[in-house]
């Protein structure tokens, strides 16, 4: 009996714990619908141009700002919620469901569409739209000889020939204006390309040019103040020369006047001496003795101011040699 207990007991707890668990697997579940269903996608119709993901937003949130595409040789213009791209998107905030966009295109002129595109990208732009239609007729090409292989399997088949579709004239020539309009276009792009090309040639030259004017003119300037230092480096010597010169001058002038002065004063004392040895009456003797010394005296005297007037005048000319 107790085992049968205890076996009930078990089978009793093991049944309440599946209850439990199927209670939060429910609860999980619902949480998890309410999340996703609160989770509403928003995705993007491109209409040609490069692909864009789509994104989730939960719903009355703020939609965060949309992506722009791209597409080559187009501007775009906006988001549209319908095909016919009559209802510009201007929802802030998320509806309670999913949303499809439309990408509207503007075709660009042939000017604008440069002109949207960097100089330097603009060859390389060129480029790869002339390749792109090449490949374009190359698929068209393919797929118009592909057509006409199975339309002659077709008609082998039963047995009957399929007439090929005869052009009416004016079929005809719309045609040839549309290929000369291509061509003329591609023309277009091309002499674009070259001018554009030529006038970053030039502006190189220019710039270069320029250059080489700049450094002419800073070496002719060095060239000048090169000279101008020369010059005065010369000048400077020239005025040393002639200082030399002057005090060389001056020192020969002053040794010549002190041996003047120093013959001068040896005629003087010899005149004297003589004088003196000399016999005459007393008299006549200080008469004679007073005469000459009064006019040996007057003689120094003027010899010393004719020195001094000559000293004077070689101090002016040395202050001048030395102003100049």
């Amino acid at each position: 009996m107790k085992t049968v207990k205890i076996i009930l007991v078990v089978f009793a707890i093991f049944l309440a714990l599946i209850i439990i668990v199927g209670i939060i697997g429910m609860f999980i579940k619902k949480h998890c619908k309410k999340k996703k269903d609160a989770q509403k996608e928003i995705t993007f119709f491109v209409n040609g141009g490069k692909n864009i993901p789509s994104i989730v937003v939960i719903a009355g949130k703020e939609i965060p700002t949309l992506p722009t595409p791209i597409k080559d040789g187009y501007s775009f213009e906006g988001w549209f919620i319908d095909k016919a791209l009559q209802t510009l998107f201007s929802l802030s905030t998320m509806p309670n469901n999913n949303i499809t966009l439309y990408a509207k295109w503007k075709g660009l002129t042939l000017e604008e569409f440069i002109n949207d595109i960097p100089m330097e990208d603009v060859e390389q732009a060129i480029l790869t739209q002339i390749k792109k239609q090449r490949e374009q007729r190359k698929i068209e090409a393919k797929d118009f000889s592909s057509k006409k292989s199975t339309e002659k399997k077709n008609s082998e088949t039963s047995g009957k020939p399929r007439p090929a579709k005869k052009l009416t004239p004016a079929q005809k020539a719309k045609q040839k204006e549309k290929l000369a309009e291509q061509k003329a276009k591609q023309k277009e792009k091309e002499k674009l390309a070259e001018q554009k090309a030529k006038q970053k040639e030039k502006e190189k030259l220019a710039a270069q040019k320029a250059k080489e004017k700049e450094k002419e003119k800073l070496a002719a300037q060095k060239a000048k103040e090169k000279e101008k230092e020369k010059l005065a480096a010369q000048k400077a010597k020239q005025k040393e020369k002639e200082k030399l010169a002057a005090q060389k001058a001056k020192q020969k002038e002053k040794e010549k006047l002190a041996a003047q002065k120093a013959k001068e004063k040896a005629k003087l004392t010899q005149q004297k001496n003589n004088q003196n040895k000399s016999t005459p009456s007393l008299n006549s003797k200080v008469e004679e003795k007073d005469m000459p010394n009064e006019a040996l005296v007057d003689e120094s005297n003027n010899l010393e101011l004719n020195i001094q007037q000559d000293d004077v005048s070689l101090d002016v000319v040395e202050n001048k040699n030395e102003e100049n």
